[in-house]
């Protein structure tokens, strides 16, 4: 199955900042999830994923600060509005899995990464989805540099790091697959299609952009500047 969008998955840490104002790091973490609810869910190439245990953590964080009550209203508030911008993974509670081997692969995760617990859980995450994800941001310093020697085609940010490479990026590449279909008449779909066996191909060495511009040069087409 071809994928048609950028999938970005947002650690844990950054909603449980967002939660307490008492947060050092709350002020960024509030202005980053704000500008995902108001301005770039509303990209249909972006979609944004977070751990289905994110939101026990964030209730854990709260209830240290707040009364339940307190904690419970805010949860409601957020869910309500967040339902459809944060994709949960895995994206169906019902589903069948066994206890034991959930718990083995964590288990495995945890001594191959040296983790805590909140960590293995959104790798175990990140490792069971890693298809669906272009990028993850995170604001745990030894967590971004354990996936970044993991993952050679999953590019880890955090929120002090220049943003603009994953929205224009993914602008961008867009506008080069909308071109070259236009150029070479062959559809969309096609394209991203080609552009995935060619990063493959490679070992996901090179970036979709890159591999949107080989795509291009195979088909003749040249761009301007």
């Amino acid at each position: 199955m071809i994928k048609n969008f950028f999938g970005i998955f947002i650690d844990s840490n950054i909603f449980v900042s967002y939660a307490r104002k008492e947060d050092d790091n709350h002020k960024r973490c509030k202005k980053f999830v704000d500008s995902i609810v108001k301005i770039h869910s509303k990209k249909s190439n972006l979609k944004f994923f977070v751990s289905r245990f994110s939101g026990v953590e964030t209730a854990s964080a709260l209830r240290r600060k707040k009364t339940r009550k307190d904690a419970e209203a805010f949860l409601f508030k957020k869910e309500s509005i967040w339902e459809k911008i944060f994709l949960p993974l895995p994206p169906n509670p019902k589903e069948r899995f066994k206890i034991k081997d959930f718990v083995m692969e964590l288990i495995e995760i945890a001594l191959k990464f040296g983790t805590d617990f909140s960590d293995t859980l959104q790798t175990h995450t990140i490792d069971t989805y890693k298809k669906q994800l272009d990028y993850v941001i995170t604001e745990d310093k030894d967590f971004k540099n354990r996936l970044q020697k993991k993952y050679k085609r999953i590019e880890v940010y955090s929120l002090r790091d220049n943003l603009n490479k994953i929205f224009g990026n993914s602008r961008k590449n867009f506008y080069l697959i909308d071109i070259i279909s236009k150029k070479s008449g062959i559809s969309k779909k096609e394209i991203e299609r080609k552009i995935e066996a060619k990063r493959t191909r490679l070992s996901g060495l090179i970036s979709k952009d890159g591999a949107a511009q080989i795509i291009a040069a195979e088909l003749g087409i040249k761009f301007r500047g």
